[in-house]
């Protein structure tokens, strides 16, 4: 990590995510978001994390995490030949791309590290529902 971290960061349990791809003719119909979701959906980690290149599609990478309730906290570069990535990362306790929009409003209320989800976000997620912790 470029920065340090704050004092007792480690200590929060995390799980970590290497590697979302989706083959071109699936792109956009929400394949690499159903595959996020059952990776995640049983896991007991309090959040999760991920590194993403910010050029990556050129910056459309990193905002589809943003949608999906990630945000950056800190930027690395696993080695002096590789790019440098930003690190992200979200709670999953409070997953909001699994609940309903009222959910989701109630969750954001009791997490404000959580942002808000358009209309367009939500309504790929109809059919999921999970209640917030």
């Amino acid at each position: 990590m470029t920065e340090p971290l704050p004092l007792g960061f480690t200590d929060i349990s995390t799980a970590a995510l290497k590697e979302i791809m989706v083959r071109t003719p699936w792109r956009g119909t929400g394949t690499a978001l159903r595959i996020h979701d059952t990776l995640l959906s049983n896991r007991t980690e309090e959040r999760v994390t991920l590194s993403v290149n910010p050029l990556a599609g050129d910056g459309k990478v990193q905002a589809l995490y943003v949608t999906w309730g990630y945000e950056p906290f800190n930027e690395q570069r696993p080695s002096p030949d590789s790019p440098s990535l930003i690190a992200m990362i979200r709670s999953l306790k409070c997953s909001p791309l699994l609940l309903t929009r009222t959910e989701t409003a109630s969750c954001n209320q009791t997490d404000p590290h959580q942002p808000p989800l358009s209309d367009h976000d939500l309504s790929k997620s109809h059919s999921f529902e999970r209640i917030c912790d």
